[in-house]
């Protein structure tokens, strides 16, 4: 048989829950403990519990910001509902800026728009400039295209060097993390 479960009390095969007021907070409560009925059955009782216990303390802490009103008050728990909602926001959040980041990578048919574009500049100018800044700047639509992904690469790169120096102790376990999923063979 297992032991004494906390705060459950049997009377008459009824179960409660228990729990004990401060004895600075029994003017305020009114009583020295507080039971709530959870019923007949044990193993519905032990599932009730938690809740059960959960309120009490939430009474208890009510009636001690009475008492003591210069302490912080404690967060509200998050419900399951909440927490869902949140979750499915950071995930549809993850997937549109992946979408978004996809978008901008290159692939043949935005680099061959870009190679088009060129020649159409260069055409339209009869011949290439003697100006190297001017063949820089026709140049960097092309390369910008094409070399999309591996200037991302460099980009997360010199993030991750940055944060591997500059980082507090849980930014640094990230970056041991990152480093790993981001050590590929880069042609990938």
């Amino acid at each position: 048989m297992a032991g004494a479960q906390r705060y459950l009390l049997n009377r008459d095969g009824r179960f409660f829950a228990r729990l004990v007021v401060p004895k600075d907070l029994r003017a305020i409560i009114g009583k020295s403990e507080l039971r709530t009925p959870l019923g007949p059955d044990r193993r519905a009782a032990i599932k009730m519990l938690p809740t059960a216990v959960a309120a009490m303390q939430a009474e208890i802490a009510v009636a001690g910001r009475r008492v003591r009103p210069d302490q912080t008050t404690p967060r509200t728990p998050v419900s399951t509902e909440d927490f869902g909602r949140a979750v499915w926001e950071r995930y549809s959040a993850a997937l549109e800026a992946d979408t978004l980041h996809r978008e901008q990578m290159s692939n043949p048919s935005r680099v061959e728009a870009a190679s088009a574009s060129l020649v159409r500049k260069v055409q339209a100018l009869g011949s290439l400039p003697v100006d190297p800044i001017a063949v820089l700047n026709l140049s960097l639509e092309y390369l910008a295209a094409k070399e999309t992904r591996f200037v991302d690469r460099r980009a997360r790169a010199a993030r991750l060097r940055y944060h591997s120096r500059e980082g507090t102790g849980r930014c640094r376990e990230k970056v041991g993390a990152a480093a790993v999923r981001f050590c590929r063979c880069p042609c990938r």
